[in-house]
């Protein structure tokens, strides 16, 4: 397809710049934009779907004097009478985002914004997800079957995520999407997740995302300009709101042409003369949809591409700044925050069907064989569908659910051995009735402060004996959010904070499943439970975990669910902390446990 290309600037606080390039000639403009920018109010009311069909026109008239004006409308407009051989590639400034320029163009004209940095028109997978917090069955209903020829006509794996939480979306995104589809309420730069208001850019879109359909009225008209600058080659968004009929035509119409290899471009220009025909072309509603594309590196931009584009490898991952516990994990002993049985069947599952890496497959498999779980597939029958993702993700709840125990006390894997408590005290050159008791202290659930030693070898000692002793994983709690890390860590020992952070399902989920975690080298351990190791350094750090560690003697906490409303979060049996400090407390519990590690010296 053939393109042109019309830009619009402010080149000061009222006067406005337009340049068209059809390909042979360039023809510039420059106007007063006081006409224009009178109309914000009547944009404002279009974006919100307020707009009379009076507004409608005045507003659409007052965008047209802009677009046409000068040299540029004779060539514009002789362009567009060949409407059918070209695509209008619409360049604007950020602060003209607002105003819906489609309109003044007609739904004749297959227009579509650019933005950002060039990229390729190349996808990195043919993975693809479907997201719909919040949504009722029915509306997802008519996404998964309007992708569904979709995906068995091209082959894609397109699967809807059980629950849209943000780290289950980002978790989602991280190996690449050639399709994600997205529906929610949207809120200037947030949209609203299960788990609670999401911004954009924290949604895991990056530069290894093809394609975003994000279908969430309410957004500002910058949102989906942010998706475009972390990488996204093309986003389709709504500038106004459609009812549910009108939102199903688009979607079909939009689903069935990239189906038969349209582009993006294409397959929304014929959603919106669809929208044309059911609604009327004087409503400005067949407007609503509007396509971000990438200019094209090399060539045309990713949304004029056939659908759906070549795939070649990935690129390096993106490195995330470290704003949350989502990207952040403490990594001491070169171990990473724990993985939860559901996302390491998941992956597994995944892995084994990629095979592109044997000796992460069969790793993998050998850690299946530890946990001992059975997949027992004679009570029900697979689900009919095409799409892998789908069956993929029957499998890996099958085999969680085989996996899955009620919370129980803790006990040791070596109880009496006199043995192992000694080979510890003699590494850490401490007496070896320090670790009988500490050993003592933790099968009773009592809280341990631990002195002595330096402070890394303490934080050590208890990692060596939560795994050697209980067959329990153990990591330091960062100072910086303490309390926020730690209900992370006590939510990931619970199947039902893992697959149903807002508890919306009504029957009792089981109630416990072990946890995955993986060395520097890439190696896995399972582990019963992860404890929190708490290393307070100042006054106001002590007070936090000591108000943590008096929540683990309780048995529950008082913290902020993913909805963030309170809720009482109950700690795990097996769950320990263990206070590591200079420096005995003041005011610590004589019903506590104090173990001193006096005389222990540094063994060479």
């Amino acid at each position: 397809m053939h393109t042109v290309t019309l830009a619009l600037a402010l080149t000061s606080e009222v006067a406005l710049s337009v340049r068209f390039d059809s390909g042979t000639s360039l023809f510039e403009a420059r106007i007063d934009g006081d006409a224009l920018l009178a109309t914000s109010d009547m944009a404002d009311a279009f974006r919100m779907g307020a707009a009379p069909l009076g507004v409608v026109r005045a507003l659409t008239s007052a965008m047209a004097a802009v677009l046409f004006a000068g040299d540029v409308g004779p060539g514009l407009k002789q362009s567009l009478e060949r409407a059918d051989e070209w695509a209008l590639l619409l360049e604007l400034d950020a602060r003209l985002a607002a105003w819906p320029w489609e309109l003044a163009l007609g739904e004749a004209v297959c227009t579509v914004r650019v933005s950002g940095k060039p990229r390729r028109a190349e996808a990195t997978t043919v993975r693809s997800t479907l997201a719909f917090p919040g949504s009722s069955q029915s509306r997802s209903d008519a996404v998964i079957a309007a992708t569904r020829t979709l995906g068995r006509k091209h082959g894609l794996d397109i699967a809807p995520l059980p629950h849209t939480t943000g780290p289950a979306l980002r978790r989602a995104l991280e190996a690449g999407a050639l399709l994600l589809h997205l529906e929610a309420q949207g809120d200037e730069e947030t949209v609203q997740l299960d788990d609670g208001a999401v911004p954009v850019d924290r949604l895991g879109v990056s530069a290894s995302t093809w394609l975003v359909v994000l279908w969430a009225p309410g957004l500002s008209p910058g949102a989906p300009l942010k998706l475009r600058a972390q990488g996204a080659g093309v986003v389709v968004s709504v500038q106004a709101p459609l009812d549910l009929a009108s939102k199903g035509i688009f979607v079909r119409e939009l689903y069935r042409s990239l189906g038969g290899g349209a582009s993006v471009a294409e397959a929304v220009h014929r959603a919106r003369r669809a929208l044309s025909a059911a609604l009327g072309t004087e409503t400005g509603l067949w407007a609503a949809p509007v396509v971000h594309t990438a200019p094209g590196a090399e060539g045309d931009p990713p949304a004029l591409a056939p659908f759906p584009p070549p795939a070649h490898g990935a690129p390096p991952a993106p490195e995330l700044r470290a704003s949350s516990p989502a990207d952040a994990r403490p990594t001491r002993w070169g171990l990473s925050w724990p993985q939860t049985c559901a996302v390491f069947i998941y992956d597994t599952l995944r892995a084994l069907s990629d095979l592109t890496s044997p000796s992460e497959a069969e790793a993998r498999v050998e850690v299946l064989r530890t946990l001992g779980g059975q997949l027992t597939l004679s009570e029900a029958a697979p689900p009919e569908v095409d799409a892998p993702e789908e069956r993929t993700r029957w499998l890996a709840d099958r085999l969680l659910a085989s996996l899955v125990r009620e919370d129980t006390p803790l006990v040791t894997i070596n109880a009496g051995d006199a043995a192992h408590a000694t080979r510890i005290a003699e590494a850490y050159g401490v007496a070896s009735d320090c670790i009988v008791r500490l050993c003592g202290a933790l099968e009773r659930g009592v809280p341990v402060a631990l002195t002595g030693l330096d402070w890394p070898r303490r934080a050590d000692l208890v990692r060596d004996v939560a795994a050697l002793v209980f067959g329990c994983g153990a990591l330091p709690i960062p100072n910086d959010e303490t309390s926020v890390w730690f209900d992370e860590l006590v939510a990931l020992h619970w199947v039902r904070e893992q697959l149903d952070p807002l508890n919306m399902v009504p029957a009792a989920l089981p109630g416990r499943a072990p946890l995955i975690g993986r060395s520097h080298d890439g190696a896995f351990c399972v582990h019963r439970g992860v404890w929190a190791v708490l290393e307070p350094r100042g006054p106001q750090q002590l007070d936090a975990a000591l108000d943590l560690v008096a929540a683990t003697a309780r048995g529950a906490r008082l913290s902020r669910g993913h909805d963030q409303r309170p809720r009482r979060m109950p700690i795990p049996q097996e769950f320990r902390v263990v206070l590591s400090t200079d420096a005995l407390p003041a005011g610590w519990p004589s019903t506590f446990a104090h173990i001193h590690l006096a005389g222990a010296h540094p063994v060479s």
